[in-house]
């Protein structure tokens, strides 16, 4: 059966997409890129949401305030770690400044990457000059050419990426090619087959209801899968941990921060909160101190390795964001008592005239890379950044299906007493709970994991203790060095700045000892890859069968009702 049931895990980052017998999926960057029918400006070329916002909306007194906050709070931590008698002086080293060397010996030929449980066949390397279509690191490599290439991405804050240039319609559309085309050249099964699959698809905690409805009648119309099953993505990572207790689940996503409270694959829905920023907005930031020379002067950073630096353009390339994402991949980092050990950092990028030569760049670092680290717990400064991204669901968004409306009008006029219909309860307390989550979306991460337990309804005490006590970290921003520990240092702080009302006691309020991480963890599967994990785990269990959907009981989108009976949430 595992071999049968393709799993699907769509994010803002990337398409993780495989088997469910696979070890581990596919791993495609989330972009599109699409021949243009002629050539254009550089200048309006201007599909991708990546890139930072306008210097001219940035707040620079106010990063510089916020940046000097993270520097103290740095030092209070640094305060609490070891005694001042014993900090070491490190000598600091001269600054390397632009220096730019060319290896002009050819490249090594590339292996292509085939990973573990995946095809085993190396890929055929794409000619762009023969396709008019690709994706992923592809879709990266040709966006350079942005006169005869448009590069986008079609999620974004872990949904329909919807905009001026691309309509849901077209999206949808632009969708069903990308999973066709990734099932068939990285899994190497032919849509032809697909009639004999089934597909677990991973469902964001909010979703937006009518959305819900395009993915399922992609997947069972269009593709056309012969059955498929629609899971929440935060209890999926609780299957690919194969944890089976009360959980904290925070993850460090790419454009937000997801943290919600799971108990045994049930997901309280009034704990969900949702943070409008993540990693991604960490690497503008990176992006921001290193390339804003004008504002920050010490970091010396080679501004003019980027051929559209001059036109404000480089931002906007997706390929020339990848240097600064590798970046913050390889350096990030929490240790604090090594600020000044590293003092010159360097990176590689392919010369645009000439692909046979590799730029190697160098600047200088000082506490550059524990600076942005730390960023994730002063979301004043994160946000800054995040201007110029798409906003997360509205309340309308997630409430109001037209569709809905229409069939609960036509059920409640044959009802006897319709006052006793429930659907409007439902529907008012999915809008409290999203404008709950909007309301706590601004809140550092310490606060806000805080906060989520907290507001669980009907939950005792020693309950709560025991969620704190196991809080399961994961996505791609989990794994910065040293992330866990100042987290958990973060959160007790919280707990003990926080007044208990007057009527408490000590028995009645969470300590700080009552934080801890779950210690039964899975060590080998990758923070990153866990809710796909999960999604493979419960594609396969034999108690999901009763909620899966198959093509003959959604009647060719006939029945849509079905979506209701059926989701297990």
């Amino acid at each position: 059966m595992e071999s049968k049931v393709v799993v699907i895990n769509h994010g803002s980052h990337s398409l993780k997409i495989g088997l469910a017998s696979d070890i581990s999926p596919r791993i495609i960057p989330n972009f599109i890129a699409r021949r243009r029918k002629t050539k254009t400006s550089v200048q309006n070329n201007n599909s991708n949401s990546n890139g930072l916002p306008s210097s001219n909306t940035i707040d620079k007194g106010l990063v510089m305030t916020q940046l000097e906050s993270v520097k103290n709070a740095i030092r209070d931590y640094q305060a609490t770690q070891q005694p001042i008698g014993n900090k070491i002086k490190i000598p600091t080293n001269n600054i390397v400044y632009n220096e730019l060397n060319s290896m002009s010996n050819e490249k090594k030929k590339k292996k292509p990457i085939s990973y573990v449980g995946s095809s085993t066949t190396p890929l055929e390397p794409l000619k762009y000059s023969e396709i008019d279509y690709c994706i992923g690191d592809d879709a990266l490599e040709v966006s350079r050419d942005q006169e005869n290439w448009i590069c986008y991405q079609p999620i974004s804050m872990g949904t329909f990426n919807v905009s001026r240039e691309h309509s849901l319609r077209s999206l949808c559309d632009e969708l069903v090619e990308m999973w066709k085309y990734a099932i068939t050249r990285y899994l190497g099964i032919p849509s032809s087959d697909l009639s004999i699959y089934g597909c677990v698809y991973v469902v964001p905690d909010f979703y937006d209801r009518r959305e819900l409805k395009e993915i399922t009648s992609m997947i069972l119309k269009q593709l056309p899968f012969t059955s498929m099953l629609l899971y929440q993505e935060s209890v999926c990572h609780t299957f690919g941990a194969s944890m089976s207790t009360q959980c904290v689940l925070v993850d460090i996503g790419h454009d937000k921060i997801q943290i919600s409270c799971v108990d045994e694959g049930y997901l309280h829905q009034n704990s969900r909160i949702t943070l409008k920023y993540g990693s991604n907005t960490q690497r503008k930031l990176l992006e921001y101190l290193l390339v804003n020379k004008s504002e920050i002067q010490k970091y010396y950073f080679p501004t003019n390795i980027f051929p559209d630096q001059q036109n404000g353009q480089t931002q906007k390339v997706p390929y020339y964001i990848k240097v600064f994402e590798s970046l913050k991949h390889e350096y990030l980092n929490f240790q604090f008592e090594n600020m000044k050990q590293q003092k010159v950092s360097l990176f590689k990028v392919q010369d645009p005239k000439n692909e046979k030569m590799l730029n190697i760049y160098r600047f200088n670092v000082e506490e550059l890379y524990q600076l942005v680290a730390m960023s994730i717990f002063f979301p004043q400064l994160l946000l800054e950044f995040q201007k110029n991204q798409q906003t997360l669901l509205s309340q309308q968004q997630l409430t109001q299906d037209y569709e809905e409306i229409i069939e609960e009008s036509s059920l409640l006029s044959q009802q006897d007493f319709p006052i006793l219909n429930n659907s409007g309860f439902i529907k008012q307390q999915q809008q409290q709970q999203q404008q709950q989550s909007d309301r706590y979306s601004h809140l550092a991460l310490d606060t806000a994991i805080y906060r989520s337990v907290m507001i669980l309804l009907n939950e005792r005490i020693d309950t709560k203790k025991k969620y704190m006590n196991n809080i399961l970290v994961v996505g791609g921003g989990s794994q910065v060095a040293g992330f866990t520990d100042i987290l958990k240092y973060r959160l007790q702080q919280t707990i003990e700045n926080t007044v208990a009302p007057p009527t408490s006691t000590t028995t009645t309020i969470l300590l700080s000892s009552d934080v801890g991480y779950y210690q039964n963890i899975r060590t080998d599967i990758d923070p990153t890859l866990m809710a796909w994990k999960g999604g493979a785990i419960i594609g396969c269990l034999e108690s999901s069968k009763e909620i899966w959907i198959t093509r003959n009981e959604y009647k060719n989108g006939e029945n849509t009702s079905i979506l209701r009976d059926k989701l297990p949430f």
